[in-house]
């Protein structure tokens, strides 16, 4: 398939231990069309659980049970056109 077009801005924010169990993120990709995935900086692997709120075009909020683990988590981020 061809994705060009369809995908548009992409980045990626580190979420630490010191940043708790909430982190806001401001993408400033000017859209709620943004797919979000986490995954564990010392195994590499998905992290489920996350909440995941839309809070305007540019900012996101993820609240987590527990604070991410030492290491934290990769937080990558993909806006869809």
């Amino acid at each position: 398939s061809d994705f060009s077009g369809v995908l548009g801005k992409s980045s990626h924010f580190t979420w630490t231990t010191s940043d708790g169990d909430q982190l806001v993120i401001q993408h400033n990709m000017g859209t709620r069309n943004v797919i979000v995935q986490l995954f564990d900086n010392l195994h590499y692997e998905n992290v489920d659980g996350p909440t995941v709120s839309r809070v305007d075009l540019n900012t996101i909020i993820m609240t987590a049970d527990t604070p991410p683990p030492p290491g934290g988590w990769t937080v990558l981020l993909q806006s869809v056109l």
